[in-house]
């Protein structure tokens, strides 16, 4: 009578045929952890075993009808699972049907086809508790190449999941505030690439029919503050509400913005600097452009209000010194005339009396001469200042 070999022989029997063949996509470090130095002879199964035993990964081993034939303690402490319990019962002991029939169906018919699977799977653990799992499985050939195991290692991955969703989320929550922002906002590279954008700065790239607005705007603030992009690490705080003048193509109406920039340092995604900062710092320009076309057209008309008025009132004070001038000019000639008439030397008693009314008559001119260089205006004197020769042309035909 043929003895019926103990479950541990069926598994160590499992793992010898798993080590004389190893399925595509085991891992390098395990083959090699379980190879004898220096030759191609493998460890004994026993150690292989207690190796597996102690994996971190949860491992399983089925036949290729996917009952368990084994499952380590990694397997065991994340399903929730005993060992006793799942010997001799179907993988789909952990099935969760939040995983759509599709994927299942993808899974059997790329084992049966002797290749690996990789994916992901909704499994529930023994209290009903659903997780993500990672899942690698392999098929195991026999000698005559048909399928003879499969070996499952799989993970958590819930967590991992569960922060990709909320790092999404905060992505399309930052993208949404940056979309609803009126102001231009745009993240710029040291190549003046723009790495991130919102739907005011995508507006603007309409305005100025395709010319992309970072460069408008980085040519502009280095006229005006001498900004290199190139340094932009050496920044320190950045800058402030630096207002910039743009010219959209084909347009005689400027606009203009208050510029703002703030230095980001940009992440080191290489290996090698992983437990060292890199001694090239890379960093990013956020330009915040908020449009002051309508409060700078606003100023320019109250200033341009105050131009004309004062221009008004230099004509009219031009005019009252040419009036006035006048009437000295006219006055001054009848005085002259009395003033050469007494000192005409003239003693008769008979021009006393004429004498006497030209002296009060110069005294009256006099004092009337005196009011109308009092009233005269002053002449206004223009300060001189710098200005810019495009604004004040079109200042100057605004005027016209």
């Amino acid at each position: 009578m043929m003895q019926r070999k103990s479950r541990s022989g069926e598994v160590l029997d499992t793992i010898s045929n798993f080590l004389a063949s190893p399925p595509e996509g085991t891992p390098a470090e395990v083959i090699e952890a379980f190879s004898a130095p220096g030759t191609t002879q493998h460890l004994p199964p026993k150690l292989f075993l207690e190796t597996v035993e102690q994996a971190p990964i949860a491992i399983s081993i089925t036949d290729p009808t996917a009952r368990i034939l084994y499952v380590n303690q990694a397997f065991e402490i994340l399903t929730g699972y005993p060992r006793d319990e799942l010997i001799g019962k179907n993988e789909s002991v952990l099935s969760s049907n939040s995983t759509p029939i599709e994927v299942y169906q993808d899974l059997w018919e790329t084992i049966q086809q002797r290749n690996v699977w990789r994916g992901k799977l909704v499994n529930h653990r023994k209290d009903q508790q659903e997780y993500l799992a990672e899942l690698t499985i392999s098929p195991v050939l026999n000698p005559k190449g048909s399928i003879a195991y499969y070996l499952g290692m799989h993970r958590d991955v819930t967590s991992m999941h569960q922060l990709e969703q909320q790092l999404k989320f905060q992505k399309s929550l930052t993208e949404a505030a940056l979309d609803a922002a009126p102001m231009v906002v745009a993240m710029v590279g040291a190549d003046r690439k723009v790495l991130l954008d919102n739907h005011a700065y995508k507006v603007l790239i309409g305005d100025f029919r395709g010319t992309e607005p970072a460069t408008l705007f980085l040519d502009a603030l280095e006229q005006q503050i001498g900004f290199d992009l190139g340094n932009v690490c050496q920044i320190g705080e950045g800058f402030t509400n630096i207002e910039v003048r743009l010219d959209p193509p084909g347009s005689s109406n400027p606009r203009w913005f208050a510029c703002s920039g703030v230095r980001v340092a940009e992440l080191d995604e290489a290996a090698q600097n992983y437990f060292k900062q890199s001694d090239v710092a890379r960093c990013c320009l956020l330009l915040i452009a908020n449009e002051i076309t309508g409060s700078r057209n606003r100023i320019n008309e109250a200033r341009l209000n105050m131009i004309r008025a004062s221009m008004a009132e230099q004509q009219m004070v031009q005019t009252m010194r040419e009036a006035i001038s006048g009437s000295i000019y006219k006055l001054q000639a009848p005085l002259n005339v009395i003033k050469a008439a007494l000192s005409m030397p003239d003693s008769s008693a008979s021009q006393n009396g004429l004498r006497k009314v030209l002296q009060q008559a110069l005294e009256s001119g006099d004092e009337a001469m005196e009011s109308l260089h009092g009233a005269l205006p002053s002449p206004t004197s223009e300060q001189a200042t710098v200005v810019n020769i495009n604004e004040l042309l079109h200042e100057v035909i605004k005027l016209s």
